[in-house]
């Protein structure tokens, strides 16, 4: 299990407790002791997080590339200039006590940080550091977690320990507060990507971010039948990388799971499909996943890193962030309902967004929030109207942010917003869940790639343009099929690519009903790789009881368990999942 911490001008046994909770969470560290404080790491077989360089040493942690950048930096002198790759890292001098902790614009692994008696600790990992501080839960951080799975702040589930958002680098020097400085150039006013051939361009530093691969070990794809996967598909052969493993978790005879076979037969790879079963939601399984991925919310994607630990793949790679290139995250995905498809028509039709669509991104983001979700029991918690204060001011918080940085009001904005939490907290998640086995790639959060994507116009990528593009340059065989989404294949028109989702779309509701009516006699739906039936099986009782937090109202939880479990479950029960996961999170983060 991999990660990083760090102490500097703490008291002896704060950061002796700290080394103890992260030893016990993540196994053996290498450590670097000085008058400076304390700086330490565990990378993987043969891969270290923890290197000395000329001047000093540095620790990281997160996307395989970053673990080159030390072995760079310690070879070449003083080494990478923080941060420099995806992912976060921590730089102790030798010269002066002190040290500097940095995150990369799009990264996906956390770094949370605290001050404790005029020093500073940081740790990749919350919960040791919570145990070591003695932190008491934060209801509002909590609430945000169980809300949307992200925080748009630096605030954390526990009070006084922060995160390190993207692109922020802090300096820390014993006598002075703590300095943060931003250096992210995403979504600029001045737009890298504005100039030539966009499509040539991103696919040429997405070659760039996977032809490294190539000496990390067999690679191992994480496989759906979305535009991200293929597209990562067609960069892999056009890299010369052919001994892909391809994982997919599903369903074997799913639409998705289908198409995903196809996939990798026509790029000539082979596909391993795990199916999802109660073993994923044992809570034996579940606490001895916990202490790396500090996550409940894809114990599939762990187990996807052990199986293919198991098959020897080196590094395992996935299209998250893929989202940002696709043209996913601005004002159509926030918006519900009708405004949601308008939205999407005028962006298509070439329209832009609406008139006056540059306002006030908080009316989009903020949350409206008058009651306590259905799980919260209602006397372990503030009032409403306490936690609505706070998850409102938090939103602005990180838009205020975002706007000093110099980020435009509007899609770019929103776009910002949505990337910082959904994309680079909660699906990141998914890869930081296999990350505690194997080392994990996301070519997409490549800085140069990221820094090309936002300095185009949403509407030059949203709906996948630039990838389709790519795809009918450099692997028009990887659009002959279909999408998960749609009936047509990909390389159709567009038009009638929607006009095929919004088919696919009816049919399954159509099925989904028939097989309630039914009673479930009729065979289950299975369009997509999403098949969480297995909770209908009688796992939830014993993962309801397992929850030890005072924050549950167990009785509504049951009441859930039991209607999911007779016919009322006769639905795509994902979403429940998801928000289970979601509690368990909190939970096994407050033991």
């Amino acid at each position: 299990m991999p990660g990083i911490f760090g102490a500097s001008a703490v008291e002896a046994d704060v950061a002796r407790r700290l080394e103890i909770a992260v030893r016990d969470a993540l196994g053996d560290l290498t450590t670097h002791r000085s008058a400076a404080g304390v700086l330490a790491g565990r990378g993987y077989e043969g891969v270290a997080a923890l290197r000395r360089s000329a001047d000093g040493w540095l620790a990281v942690d997160g996307d395989r590339a970053g673990y080159a950048e030390v072995e760079t930096g310690a070879r070449g002198g003083a080494g990478p200039t923080l941060p420099a790759f995806r992912g976060v890292g921590a730089r102790m001098g030798d010269a002066e006590p002190g040290l500097r902790i940095a995150a990369d614009w799009l990264n996906g692994a956390p770094l949370y940080y605290a001050e404790a008696g005029g020093g500073l600790v940081f740790a990749s990992h919350l919960r040791p550091l919570a145990r070591a501080l003695g932190s008491e839960a934060d209801p509002v951080g909590a609430m945000q977690y169980l809300r949307e799975g992200a925080h748009p702040s630096a605030r954390t589930p526990f009070a006084g320990i922060r995160r390190l958002l993207p692109g922020q680098t802090l300096h820390f020097a014993p006598g002075r507060p703590p300095r943060i400085e931003e250096d992210s150039r995403l979504w600029s006013p001045s737009p890298a990507g504005g100039r030539g051939d966009p499509a040539e361009a991103a696919w040429t530093r997405l070659l760039d971010a996977v032809a490294p691969l190539e000496a990390a070990g067999r690679p191992a794809l994480m496989l759906s039948a979305g535009w991200d996967s293929r597209t990562l598909l067609a960069a892999l052969r056009a890299a010369g990388i052919r001994q892909v493993l391809g994982y997919s978790h599903g369903h074997p005879r799913a639409r998705e799971i289908r198409l995903a076979e196809r996939l990798a037969r026509a790029a000539g790879i082979e596909l391993e499909v795990a199916p999802l079963g109660a073993e994923l939601v044992r809570p034996a399984f579940l606490e001895e996943i916990f202490p790396g991925t500090e996550c409940l919310v894809f114990p599939h994607w762990a187990a996807a890193g052990r199986r293919l630990a198991e098959a020897g793949a080196g590094v395992v790679l996935a299209g998250v962030l893929g989202e940002v290139l696709g043209g996913h995250y601005g004002t159509t995905m926030v918006r519900s309902g009708p405004g949601r498809f308008a939205d999407l028509a005028r962006r298509l039709a070439g329209a832009g967004a609406a008139a006056g669509d540059a306002a006030d991104a908080a009316e989009l983001l903020v949350p409206d929030v008058d009651r306590l979700p259905w799980y919260a029991a209602p006397d372990a918690w503030p009032q409403v109207g306490e936690l609505a204060e706070g998850l409102r001011a938090d939103v602005q918080v990180a838009l205020g942010r975002l706007r000093e940085r110099g980020v435009p009001e509007g899609d770019a904005l929103v776009e910002a917003y949505v990337t910082e939490t959904r994309g680079c907290q909660y699906i990141c998640a998914q890869l930081e869940s296999v990350r505690a086995t194997l080392p994990v790639a996301a070519p997409f959060g490549d800085r140069r790639l990221a820094e090309l994507a936002t300095g185009l116009p949403l509407d030059a990528r949203i709906h996948n343009r630039i990838s389709r593009e790519i795809l009918e340059r450099h692997a028009p065989d990887l659009l002959r099929l279909p999408l998960a989404a749609t009936l047509a294949p990909a390389g159709s028109p567009l038009a009638l690519q929607e006009a095929s989702r919004l088919a696919r779309w009816g049919l399954e509701q159509l099925h989904w009903k028939a097989f309630r009516a039914t009673g479930g006699r009729l065979p289950q739906p299975r369009w997509g790789w999403v098949d969480f039936s297995f909770l209908r099986s009688g796992v939830l009782t014993p993962l309801i009881e397992s929850l030890q937090s005072d924050l549950w109202d167990r009785q509504a939880l049951r009441r859930t368990a039991r209607w999911l479990e007779g016919a009322g479950g006769l639905r795509n029960v994902h979403p429940w999942f998801d928000q289970l996961g979601k509690i368990l999170t909190i939970d096994h983060l407050l033991r």
